[in-house]
This record gives structure tokens, C-alpha cells and sequence, in this order.
């Protein structure tokens, strides 16, 4: 049953239904009086009454590929009377078999419009590019159309992650694994787990193609909204997929909300939006602030901190990203019309997120300077565990204080006042493996000796 008003349009009744059944708008038929009603009429005009009896038709559509559809809906299948004890001595290898057997199975990028939209769209940006360039002469021309259509037969020929996903969303996959994950029966909930580090396994190795790293980030951001809610600072396969989730965010464009790719609408949301990811990062600055007290104040897990340190670092880029575009329109905005557009916030919360990580940093590296100063007298218990962290966190504070008025000049300020401890940092733990060039800007910090260690990691 469904209520609406006589001003309402054919298509918002189709959205209302999209929203209860999952049934996608383009495959719906609303007939009345044996006549089908089109999306721009009002029920007004279409003389819908009070109380009337429409019909619905769904269009099937024939899938492209039946033997995928039926090995991931029998692992469905076998999930629910695993979880519901249909079958007594029913055994769990047969999901992970399933599982198996459909990552397996060959699914090509023949006649996929996702990819032939890619293509298209590559082809003429590529078009648009050639036609600036006036110094081409034919033959590189021709050379280089020789490489598109080399890249078309690439993209066409080569193993499809698109429709794996695709069919695995489809399918209530994500739903399944994760409520057999919440089981009871130890087998169910090790299954689970393997069969889910198996597929984000899967998709975590990226294509080349956008369009094909969205849908796998998609996935694995599925699996991160369904078991947040179950447990995430003990949620063992909740870390992993949310740590898997940050280390791909790299290769892929995360929007300012939610759009679809190629212009065309998929499931859901196909790209990862700034509102999938700032929960993450908000969550990760808060267990990164507990963390960082727990290093003040006793020898804490180091393991946790890295991780913790890391994932923050991994989201925070596309949300610098973002509050960058966000302050650019707001300043555009304030150019034309004299007025400050809004921020959102996002920007606040980060602006937050900046202040408490600062004001902690600051309080660990004094205490850390007490402990330095007080080691040879041995009046003093050295917590060292954390110490090695700290150079990652005050990288990750200065690209942040760039963005804010006078943020650059607190953390400088802090920076300075903590530089003994800043220098001990360098030393001991600034190595080849990471990027110190953000030290460059407070080199007036440093002393000689810190300076000739940052230099002496230029050298092979």
C-alpha cells in the first residue's frame, strides 16, 4: 500500500517502489484502466482516484552470465540453512567451495555498458586532448589512435572485476557472509571469515580502469557498513576491511557526493562519496586520540598505534581532498557574491579532529622530553613504544594545518616549543622508507645533527 498525493508524478510513485522492493525504476510498469502511465504525468492527469488499484509490472531481464548467478545464489542458499540448522551436519566447506568456484569462473568484459561507457568516454576526452595539441603531425596521430584501439581490446579481453561485483552485490552476498560471520557455531563464524578475506582479497588487487576500481572499493565498503555496527574497535575482520578499504582510496576518485559513473546509475552508489568515508576518519581520529594517550601513559600496543596511524593517514587524503574544493567554492562564492558559502561539516569535524590531535602530540612530546631528561638519574619509567609513531602523526597534523587560518601557526608554535623532542624523533626513527620532505618547511627546528641525519637519508 502506498500513499500518495494526486500532484505526485508517475516517477515518484516508481521511486517510492524502488525504495521498499529494491526493484530498479527502469525495469517498473505502472499500468491503470489498461493503459501504462508515463513518468511525467501526475496521477491527477492519469485520473487516478482515491483508493485505486494500480498494476505493477518488473521486466526480467536475461543476465549475462546464468552460471555466475546460479553458483553465488546456491552459496547464498547454503549460508541461510547454515544459519538457520536446516539440514543437520550440513557443512560449511560447501559456501567456502561455492565462493571459490565463482571467483573462478571467467567472466569477460565482452558487452559490459559499463565498460563499453568507459571506453567511449576515455575515447573522447582523448578526441577533445588531440584536437589542442597543433604540433601533431599525422603520423604520431595515427600512432597514437593504433594505441587506443590497443587499449579498447585490453579493456574488452581481459577478466571483468565489474560484473563480479556486480553479481555479488546483486545477490545479498555481503549480507549473507555477514550474518554467518554473527553466528554462533565457531565453524560458521571461521567460514565467514575466510570467505570474506578471500573476496576483498580479490577485488583489493585494482584494475586499470576507474569505473572497475569503484566497484571493488564499493564492496569493500559494504562489507565495513554491515559489520561496523557489530563491534569495530574488537571486530577483527571489521579492522581488516576498513584498513583494506584505506589503502585503496589511493586509486580512486572519492566524490563530493553521491553521482553516478558515466552519467548512468548502477547500484546504489556506484564511487565512493566524502560521506562513506569521513565516518572512518572520524572514527579513526578518536581511537588514534585514545591511542596516543594510552602512549603517554603506559607501554601500549605498538601494533595498534601502526595500524591506527596508517589508516588514519589512508583516509584523511581524499578528506583533505575534498575540504581543499570545499573552500576553493566557498572563496569563489565570497568573490562573486560577497558572502562566505558553507563549509560543511566535514570541515569541522576536521578542524576539531586537528585541534585534539595537536593539543595531545603536544602533551606526549613534553612527557617525552621529561623522560629523556630524567633517563640517566633513572627517576624516571621510559615508555618508549609509541615514540616511534609520532614523527607519522606530526606529518599528518601539517598537512592538515595548511588548510585552516592560523592552524599553520600553531602547530609551528607547537613544534618549536617541543623541538628537543622533535629532534630525538628524527634521529632515532626518520628512516629512508618514509617521506620527511614536510620537515623541510621547519628546518629552523632542527639542529645540526637532526638536519645531517635527514640529509644523510638522501644518499643510497
Amino acid at each position: 500500500v502506498l500513499q500518495a498525493n494526486l500532484k505526485d508524478t508517475v516517477e515518484m510513485i516508481h521511486q517510492k517502489i524502488h525504495s521498499m522492493t529494491g526493484i530498479p525504476v527502469t525495469e517498473q510498469r505502472l499500468i491503470y484502466n489498461g493503459k501504462q502511465l508515463q513518468w511525467e504525468q501526475t496521477l491527477e492527469e492519469c485520473g487516478v482516484q482515491n483508493d485505486a488499484g494500480l498494476q505493477l509490472v518488473g521486466r526480467m531481464r536475461s543476465t549475462g552470465h546464468p552460471r555466475a548467478w546460479r553458483v553465488i545464489n546456491d552459496m547464498v542458499s547454503a549460508i541461510c540453512k547454515l544459519c538457520r540448522k536446516e539440514i543437520p551436519n550440513y557443512s560449511s566447506s560447501v559456501v567456502k567451495g561455492k565462493l571459490e568456484q565463482f571467483m573462478t569462473l571467467p567472466l569477460t568484459k565482452q558487452n559490459n555498458k559499463f565498460a563499453s561507457l568507459s571506453m567511449k568516454s576515455a575515447r573522447i576526452k582523448r578526441a577533445n586532448e588531440a584536437k589542442e595539441l597543433s604540433n601533431d603531425d599525422n603520423g604520431e596521430e595515427e600512432e597514437e589512435g593504433d594505441e587506443d584501439g590497443e587499449d579498447e581490446n585490453d579493456w574488452c579481453g581481459n577478466i571483468n572485476k565489474i560484473d563480479y561485483c556486480k553479481i555479488f552485490m546483486d545477490a545479498c552476498a555481503p549480507q549473507a557472509l555477514v550474518m554467518l560471520y554473527m553466528s554462533s557455531d565457531k565453524n560458521n563464524r571461521d567460514c565467514a571469515e575466510a570467505c570474506i578475506r578471500s573476496f576483498v582479497g580479490f577485488v583489493k588487487v585494482l584494475g586499470r580502469q576507474a569505473v572497475e576500481r569503484s566497484f571493488c572499493a564499493t564492496v569493500v565498503l559494504e562489507f565495513c557498513k554491515l559489520l561496523r555496527p557489530v563491534g569495530a574497535e574488537e571486530n577483527v575482520m571489521y579492522l581488516y576491511c576498513r584498513s583494506t578499504l584505506g589503502s585503496m582510496l589511493d586509486k580512486i576518485e572519492v566524490v563530493s557526493g553521491p553521482k553516478d559513473i558515466c552519467g548512468i546509475s548502477v547500484w546504489g552508489t556506484t564511487c565512493i562519496g566524502i560521506q562513506d568515508v569521513f565516518p572512518f576518519f572520524k572514527e579513526l581520529g578518536l581511537q588514534l586520540l585514545k591511542d596516543l594517550v594510552q602512549s603517554a601513559e603506559c607501554n601500549s600496543n605498538i601494533g595498534q598505534l601502526v595500524r591506527d596511524v596508517c589508516d588514519f593517514a589512508a583516509f584523511l587524503q581524499p578528506t583533505l581532498a575534498f575540504t581543499r574544493r570545499r573552500f576553493a567554492i566557498a572563496a569563489a562564492v565570497k568573490k562573486a557574491k560577497g558572502k562566505v558559502g558553507p563549509l560543511g561539516e566535514e570541515a569541522d569535524h576536521l578542524f576539531n579532529i586537528f585541534n585534539g590531535l595537536l593539543g595531545q602530540i603536544d602533551k606526549c612530546l613534553g612527557k617525552m622530553e621529561m623522560c629523556l631528561s630524567k633517563k640517566k638519574k633513572k627517576e624516571f619509567k621510559i615508555y618508549q613504544g609509541g615514540w616511534s609513531q609520532y614523527l607519522a602523526i606530526l606529518k599528518e597534523l601539517s598537512s592538515i594545518s595548511v588548510l585552516f587560518p592560523g592552524t599553520e601557526d600553531q602547530f609551528l608554535r607547537m613544534i618549536t616549543q617541543n623541538k628537543e623532542p622533535l629532534r630525538d624523533l628524527v634521529v632515532r626513527y626518520a628512516n629512508r622508507m618514509d617521506d620527511y620532505s614536510w620537515l623541510r618547511k621547519y628546518k629552523d627546528v632542527l639542529d645540526f645533527e637532526s638536519r645531517r641525519h635527514l640529509a644523510m637519508l638522501m644518499f643510497p
